[in-house]
C-alpha cells in the first residue's frame, strides 16, 4: 500500500492501467445521472398510491420488494389502473422507453472492460470491449472520445428532467404539491416529449476509431 499522503500524487492517474481521467470522469457522471434518474422513478409510482389514499411506508415497502427490472411495469400498471387521461399515460411510456435507453446506455458502460493500454491522460479515446451475453465468444467493442461519453450523459440528464417536469404536473393536477414549493405555469401543463438519444454502437471487430452495428439489447440488460 502507498502511504496516505502519496494518494494525491498518484491518483487520478495510478500505476495501473485505467483509461484517462477525463473519460473517466464522464462515465462516473454517466453513473451518478442514471442513479438519480431511476430514483425519480420512485416518485411516479407513489404519486395514484398516495392520492388514492395508501400511506406512503406501505408504498415505499412494495416498491422495494420488487426487482428493479419489475419497477418500469409497476408504474405502467398504476398508471392503467389509476389514470384517465391518455395523454398522460402516453407521457409516462415515453419515460419508461427514455429510461429504457438510459439503463442500456449505462449497463454497457458499466460492465465493459479497457481494451489496449493507455499511456497517459493525454490520449484522445478511450476503447472498451464486452463479451457477449448471448455468446460468450463474442466482443463487443467501442471506442468513445470524451464529448461522446459527456452526450450520454447530458442525455440521461435530459431524461430525468423529463420525469421531474411530468412528476411536477401530477403532483400540482391532483394537489398534491406541498404549499411551500412555488407553482409555476410550466408545471401546469404536460412536458413535451423529450427525444430519446440512439443506442450506443458496438462493432464486433477491432475498430480504430468507427463503430458501425448497433448492439444486442440482450447485451445491455445487465444490472
Amino acid at each position: 500500500m502507498w502511504p496516505m499522503s502519496d494518494m494525491k500524487d498518484i491518483w487520478p492517474r495510478p500505476h495501473y492501467n485505467v483509461p484517462p481521467k477525463d473519460h473517466l470522469h464522464a462515465v462516473a457522471v454517466i453513473s451518478l445521472n442514471y442513479n438519480i434518474f431511476k430514483g425519480g422513478l420512485f416518485g411516479l409510482f407513489r404519486h395514484h398510491l398516495e392520492v388514492s389514499g395508501m400511506h406512503r411506508t406501505l408504498v415505499e415497502r412494495l416498491y422495494g420488494a420488487l426487482g428493479g427490472a419489475d419497477h418500469g411495469q409497476a408504474i405502467r400498471d398504476v398508471f392503467t389502473f389509476y389514470e384517465k387521461d391518455p395523454a398522460v399515460i402516453d407521457r409516462v411510456e415515453h419515460m419508461l422507453a427514455y429510461f429504457q435507453w438510459s439503463f442500456e446506455a449505462r449497463n454497457l458502460l458499466m460492465h465493459s472492460q479497457q481494451r489496449g493500454i493507455t499511456l497517459d491522460d493525454r490520449e484522445d479515446i478511450m476503447s472498451l470491449y464486452k463479451r457477449s451475453k448471448k455468446n460468450y465468444s463474442k466482443m463487443n467493442f467501442m471506442v468513445f472520445k470524451v464529448p461522446e461519453l459527456r452526450k450520454i450523459a447530458d442525455s440521461i440528464h435530459a431524461g430525468y428532467l423529463y420525469l421531474v417536469d411530468l412528476y411536477f404536473f401530477l403532483q400540482v393536477r391532483d394537489g398534491q404539491l406541498p404549499p411551500w414549493i412555488p407553482t409555476t405555469d410550466e408545471h401546469r401543463v404536460l412536458p413535451d416529449k423529450s427525444p430519446i438519444p440512439k443506442k450506443i454502437e458496438v462493432s464486433d471487430s477491432h475498430p480504430i476509431y468507427v463503430v458501425s452495428t448497433t448492439a444486442d439489447p440482450a447485451d445491455q440488460n445487465q444490472s
